[in-house]
C-alpha cells in the first residue's frame, strides 16, 4: 500500500508541475499583453477601453519532461492512477477501468497533438520529442 501511495504521489506532483508549466505560458502571455497595452496607453494617451482575454500564444514547453515528450502531464496522470490501482489492489476493478479509460482517451489525443506540433512548428523544432512515452511513442 505504501509503494502505491508513493507512486500516486509522484504522479500527482509531476502532473501538477507540468500542468503549471503549461499555465505559465498563458500567464506570461497575459503579462506581456498587459505590458504592451500599458505602453500603448502611455504613448497614445487614451484610456484603457475594454478588457479582453489573453491572445492565443503557442509555444513548445521546455521544462521537466517536456524536453522529451509533448504530453508529460498525461503520462504522469497514468502514473498517478496506476499508483492508486496498485494501492487499491489488483482486484480493484473500478481503479483498473478508470486507468484503462484514461489511457484509451488520452493516448490518441497525445498522438494527434504531436502531429499538431509538427504542423505548427515544423519537424526540425520537434525532432526527438515523442507524444507521450519518451523514446517510444
Amino acid at each position: 500500500m505504501e509503494l502505491g501511495m508513493m507512486i500516486w504521489a509522484l504522479g500527482f506532483a509531476g502532473n501538477i508541475f507540468h500542468d503549471d508549466e503549461l499555465r505559465e505560458i498563458r500567464r506570461a502571455a497575459l503579462r506581456n499583453q498587459k505590458k504592451r497595452a500599458e505602453e500603448a496607453e502611455k504613448s497614445t494617451g487614451k484610456g484603457k477601453g475594454e478588457a479582453k482575454g489573453v491572445d492565443k500564444v503557442y509555444m513548445i514547453p521546455q521544462n521537466g519532461l517536456f524536453w522529451w515528450i509533448f504530453y508529460p502531464h498525461y503520462l504522469l496522470e497514468w502514473v498517478e492512477w496506476s499508483g492508486y490501482w496498485f494501492m487499491a489492489g489488483s482486484g480493484c476493478v473500478p481503479a483498473r477501468n478508470f486507468l484503462l479509460n484514461e489511457i484509451a482517451t488520452m493516448l490518441p489525443r497525445a498522438i494527434q497533438g504531436r502531429q499538431w506540433y509538427i504542423e505548427r512548428f515544423g519537424k526540425e523544432k520537434v525532432a526527438g520529442r515523442r507524444a507521450i512515452i519518451p523514446g517510444i511513442l
